[in-house]
């Protein structure tokens, strides 16, 4: 059998970092070598292919036509290797990494880790926290928590794309096995302190008399509210506050420094151990949802199939109806919604795993209030 004509391992391994930093520099860090070194093992492929990678225009670098052809094979073929490496090692049989968005990490992962550490004490667990789009040829994870929408959802709600609100499209997900946790809904919280004292709440109108809280991520989502809530108009609050993660948000909510809203998933521990309230009835289904991202070339891997099992029942156990008093509703467009009188009451939120969210119906809650009907808005 003739011997493989394979170019340079190194110079493979250097060419798909700067290809994926575009940047000499950074892939020198990567790698712990100089920017000259980078260099040398760049001209070095390029003479053994006999083709230029890159191109260079006013100092930016770019791929030429062949370094983008030939990248994304060996991108695939490094995560290969890479992966079999581990299966050698038995790295992959101890070590379970798992990627999670901030503040679903801190507010509601991290308390339930050790259930699954205790049902599978062999398994070491590496946690890392971002909210950055998953790449299966970049980043190192078995299985990963992140907010995602189906592009149909988001095509059907007129959507316009805001890479600050961290929400993945599952549907473009190449290699990658997306499956439904819970879906996201929206609830006003605040501390139960806040419904006496000099200004009690009671009314949407009571605002005016307290804080709110905004996530800068999402800073619509008030104004949503009031619209979907039937205010009629903007209420104006005494003060606001703007935080860059929920998990800050729901800290200052039980300090009692104003009202939030936040994704119930993420208080639904607080709201039963009554360290936090909702003051409102009405919640907004946004048509998106928690989601479980594996690689789908690792679902065979026994730890993989354990935290998935052990993941998906915890979520499933925790999926709860709205309490009585609280009828669900569903985030509207902008557009006016239509009322639909005499429609029977929505069925729970609840869905089965790895089912997508459905588009549900606009209530308000309350006493003699109608249903609406209208388009989900992230």
């Amino acid at each position: 059998m003739a011997s493989r004509k394979l170019p340079p391992l190194n110079a493979l391994r250097t060419f798909e970092a700067v290809a994926r930093h575009m940047s000499f520099t950074k892939a020198g860090q990567e790698l712990s070598v100089t920017q000259g070194a980078v260099s040398q093992q760049i001209k070095l492929l390029e003479d053994y292919l006999g083709v230029r990678l890159f191109s260079r225009s006013k100092r930016e670098l770019d791929l030429t036509p062949e370094g983008r052809e030939y990248v994304a094979p060996l991108q695939e073929a490094l995560t290969e290797i890479e992966l079999a490496t581990k299966h050698v090692t038995k790295d992959v049989d101890r070590v379970l990494t798992i990627n999670v968005i901030p503040s679903v990490a801190v507010q509601w992962f991290f308390p339930r880790v050790p259930g699954f550490i205790k049902r599978h004490p062999a398994t070491d667990i590496r946690l890392t926290i971002s909210h950055d789009p998953l790449d299966p040829t970049r980043d190192d994870f078995d299985a990963a928590i992140r907010l995602g929408m189906r592009a149909r959802a988001r095509q059907r709600a007129g959507l316009p794309d805001n890479p600050r609100a961290y929400v993945e499209i599952i549907d473009a997900m190449k290699g990658l096995k997306a499956e439904l946790l819970c879906p996201y809904v929206v609830v006003p919280v605040c501390s139960p302190a806040l419904l006496s004292g000099a200004h009690p709440l009671h009314t949407l109108d009571d605002l005016r008399h307290h804080t709110l809280l905004h996530s800068m991520i999402r800073p619509y989502m008030w104004l949503e509210y009031f619209r979907v809530a039937g205010a009629g108009h903007e209420v104006v609050s005494k003060h606001n506050l703007h935080y860059s993660h929920f998990f800050l948000i729901v800290q200052a909510a039980e300090a009692g420094m104003g009202v939030a809203l936040m994704p119930e998933f993420l208080v639904a521990d607080k709201l039963a151990a009554g360290s936090l309230v909702s003051p409102f009835p009405t919640r907004i289904e946004t048509g998106e949802g928690y989601y479980l991202i594996t690689r789908r070339q690792q679902g065979h891997l026994a730890k993989v199939r354990a935290f998935r099992k052990w993941l998906l029942e915890v979520t499933t156990a925790e999926r709860r109806p709205p309490p009585p008093n609280r009828q669900p509703v569903a985030a509207a467009s902008g557009r006016p919604a239509p009322p639909v009188p005499n429609s029977p009451a929505p069925e729970p939120t609840g869905t089965k795993p790895g089912a997508a969210p459905s588009r549900a119906a606009v209530r308000r809650g309350g006493r003699g209030d109608t249903q609406r009907r209208a388009a989900s808005r992230a």
